[in-house]
């Protein structure tokens, strides 16, 4: 008789990851981006330096020069600026959450983790930034 131990943490003990298709990538894309961007593909995300813009990039176009800024960065402002650019939706993200953020995700990742708890330290880190501050704003 075979016995099987199992880390304290794993998702399930019947369940064999063995292969990740796009079936797989297609559902875990639906859990990170807001709801707009998957009703109309085309979408914008916005680098921020405090609330001046300083990069854009336009699914499709690449990266465009920001030369009309947000009226603010409250939902009806960013949702007037994504009609101007013709995306769903913008992404505004301050330039130093990134860093931050990187800095949390790998400080709390293990050698020893697959790919599902990886994604799940990122989502994690992902969800305290957005509920606890209000860095990270998207036009929901």
């Amino acid at each position: 008789m075979q016995v099987v131990v199992y880390a304290a943490r794993v998702l399930s003990p019947e369940l064999d990851l063995a292969d990740l298709d796009a079936r797989h990538w297609k559902n875990w894309w639906r859990l990170l981006v807001p709801p707009r961007v998957l009703d109309q593909p085309a979408w914008a995300l916005a680098i921020l330096d405090g609330k001046r813009v300083i990069k854009l990039v336009i699914t499709g176009k690449g990266t465009q020069d920001p030369i009309a800024q947000p009226a603010g960065l409250d939902e009806p402002a960013l949702a007037a600026w994504a009609r101007t650019l013709g995306v769903a939706a913008i992404i505004a993200l301050d330039r130093r959450v990134i860093g931050e953020l990187s800095a949390e995700i790998e400080a709390a990742l293990r050698l020893d983790q697959d790919l599902v708890a990886q994604g799940l330290v990122a989502i994690r880190a992902c969800r305290r930034r957005a509920t606890s501050r209000s860095s990270a704003r998207s036009t929901f």
